[in-house]
């Protein structure tokens, strides 16, 4: 009989997330005898857990909020493009060695060129946010060189100094950024606004409807054109994606980026190509009966 394998989702909190949903519903489509499961860990018992993972009957793991930073240094290997941005979101256990990639520049990419297939119009970004999330999504924007120029709002002023450097790495032998950090939303003036074709949240902003609130960012004065992509998703549109749309923005929520980022998490366990159709609509089907989160 085959040994049943295990994949963990590893985060605090974990209750929220549908990852487990259509990575399951991917497993079942191939017949393997897999499982995907949601395990909460504290910054405190992350090390212990992953240790942990170089047993037999663990194939790997999903990272997601707050450890995608502070897990790297308590893996084996990283490959190169998680080791450029310092960030994970998957570990791959082969041999009893863990090697850490991140799955979020190319779900990030995917759903973006999807939404956008030619590009922005305007040239600066807003980036709001500076965790692993953020990072993921910097990476993707040098690398298809959608930006010349930045503006990042972010409340850790130390994580955001190792995001720019992050995007100075990223953009080393290339496309050469120029960013500019904020302190919140007042500091855009009307002529920032008016160049920037694309607004990325990366913070759980909009994670809990009870933060409805708390005051919100102004979006007033950015061009139609601008695309507002949140990587937070749930079951209707958040506060702030409201606050986009009312704003007369185009919105991208975090369904699409979670599903690419899964599927190719999903290839680098099992070494099958998912089934897309089949995680989808086990996705939305989850979706439709619970509210969700980031991955």
């Amino acid at each position: 009989m085959t040994e049943l394998q295990l994949i963990y989702l590893l985060g605090d909190p974990v209750a929220h997330s549908l990852s487990s949903d259509f990575q399951n519903a991917g497993l079942q489509a191939l017949r393997l005898p897999w499982k995907y499961i949601p395990k909460q860990v504290t910054a405190d018992n992350l090390a212990a857990l992953l240790n942990g993972l170089g047993q037999s009957g663990i194939a790997g793991a999903n990272i997601t909020i707050p450890h995608k930073i502070t897990a790297l240094p308590l893996l084996d290997a990283l490959n190169e493009e998680a080791a450029m941005i310092g960030a994970i979101n998957t570990v791959v256990v082969r041999d009893g060695k863990l090697t850490g990639y991140n799955t979020d520049i190319k779900g990030f990419l995917r759903a973006f060129r999807e939404r956008r297939p030619d590009g922005l119009a305007r040239r600066r970004v807003l980036l709001m946010g500076s965790g692993g999330a953020a990072r993921a999504a910097a990476a993707g924007i040098v690398r298809e060189k959608l930006s010349d120029h930045i503006y990042l709002i972010s409340r850790t002023r130390e994580k955001s100094i190792q995001l720019i450097d992050t995007i100075n790495r990223c953009s080393e032998g290339g496309n050469r950024l120029e960013v500019t950090l904020l302190a919140d939303f007042s500091d855009l003036d009307p002529g920032i606004r008016e160049s920037v074709g694309l607004i990325v949240n990366t913070t759980p902003a909009g994670m809990n409807e009870e933060e409805e609130s708390i005051p919100l960012p102004s979006l007033e004065g950015f061009s139609p054109q601008t695309l507002f992509f949140d990587f937070v998703y749930n079951h209707t549109p958040t506060w702030l994606q409201r606050n986009a749309a009312e704003a007369g923005l185009d919105v991208e929520d975090g369904l699409n980026t979670l599903l690419y980022q899964g599927m190719k998490s999903f290839s680098l366990w099992t070494g099958f190509a998912p089934h897309e159709q089949i995680m989808r609509d086990a996705l939305n089907k989850a979706l439709k009966s619970r509210k969700g989160r980031e991955t």
